[in-house]
């Protein structure tokens, strides 16, 4: 994390979303991604820094740089199905791959409105405002961390939450 940022907490636990994005048709760009992101409070502000991303679309690499500072990197992204596992590589190691199994689906649609805090330099947060709305399906992930990987860290953990968020329509900037 940036200097200025302190992570945020529930209890003695840190909050660390983590997962794979598909934007498929329908959406501005068609892409994939793997994000890393922690809770934190930045300049007296609450919300979500994204330390870690992979894309694999050189336009969206970009547009995150210079829109949101947030910094992407690129990666290469399969599945052997529909349903997964999915994974993310680079041209020397692979990344991650996640496996979710789907408990229970919940019959509405939820609204979600959450803040994107990245350090632009010591004195400047910048700050994006992202809203969604989506259907929510609770369950179980099984994630392969392999040795090497920039999320290898979260291997010795088991995940608090598996949710997947199906037909999202999400909005940068709102």
């Amino acid at each position: 994390l940036a200097p200025a940022a302190r992570p945020g907490s529930l209890g003695p636990n840190l909050l660390i979303p983590a997962g794979f994005v598909f934007y498929e048709r329908g959406s501005d760009l068609e892409y994939n991604e793997l994000f890393l992101g922690m809770l934190t409070r930045s300049a007296g502000r609450i919300g979500i820094t994204i330390p870690l991303i992979w894309v694999d679309s050189p336009i969206s690499l970009r547009a995150g740089r210079e829109l949101w500072s947030i910094p992407k990197q690129l990666a290469h992204f399969g599945a052997s199905s529909s349903k997964g596992p999915f994974r993310a590589e680079t041209a020397d190691q692979t990344i991650g791959q996640v496996k979710f199994e789907r408990r229970v689906a919940v019959p509405l649609r939820i609204p979600i409105t959450i803040a994107i805090l990245q350090e632009v330099d010591v004195a400047k947060v910048h700050r994006t405002t992202v809203t969604a709305s989506t259907s929510i399906e609770l369950g179980t992930a099984k994630w392969t961390i392999p040795e090497g990987s920039p999320l290898r860290p979260l291997a010795a953990f088991a995940p608090l939450l598996s949710v997947r968020l199906r037909n999202a329509r999400i909005r940068f900037g709102a």
